[in-house]
């Protein structure tokens, strides 16, 4: 039985090494240069794009005749919280503070509004995230400057 334990202990440890990003490697958040937290940052960002896809596929699934404004809060909301709480948790690089900061303030106060008002994402001709995303592009966030 120990062998057994130990066999998918270290399958599980392997699997996790070659899927799962800094699984298994330094649980760390420290981003010691801006190229760093840049790399981390985008990352969140790209995997809260991929939840929320998946987020709104199975929303759709489930409930097909839902309204765009309806996907707002199940589907749309929760990946967005997710990623900045992530974003947050990272070490910003020294001198990058006062930019990161005013992005992420003004993230959140627009997430707010939104969650308060979703239909403000119906029409994305005035997204209203458009400030905060191009704080984030200033500063070489790409994709995380690329909300919602």
């Amino acid at each position: 039985m120990n062998k057994l334990i130990t066999y998918i202990f270290i399958c599980l440890t392997a699997v996790c090494a070659l899927v799962l990003p800094g699984c298994g490697g330094s649980d760390s958040t420290t981003s010691s240069t801006k190229a760093d937290f840049v790399q981390r940052a985008e990352a969140i960002c790209k995997k809260g794009e991929g939840e929320q896809l998946q987020l709104i596929l199975s929303y759709k699934k489930q409930h097909p005749a839902a309204e765009e404004e309806e996907l707002i809060k199940p589907a749309a909301i929760p990946p967005l919280e997710n990623e900045i709480g992530a974003i947050k948790a990272l070490d910003i690089p020294e001198g990058g503070e006062q930019e990161v900061n005013a992005w992420i303030k003004e993230f959140e106060a627009t997430l707010q509004q939104v969650k308060r008002d979703p239909s403000m994402l119906v029409d994305l001709r005035e997204n209203p995230f458009e400030k905060a995303n191009k704080l984030a592009a200033k500063y070489g966030l790409e994709t995380c400057g690329g909300a919602p």
